[in-house]
């Protein structure tokens, strides 16, 4: 569904590395970091 691997880092906000694209998007939920990704995609 995603392009890349997504690395997930559990704390307070949701850490998230697009690998492919070296974009980290932080976002309190991880249904809000799908959303940042699409954008990516």
């Amino acid at each position: 569904m995603l392009k890349g691997s997504l690395v997930a880092i559990a704390s307070d906000l949701t850490l998230v590395k697009l690998e492919g694209c070296g974009h980290f998007i932080l976002a309190e939920k991880a249904e809000e970091v799908a959303k940042e990704i699409a954008l990516f995609l």
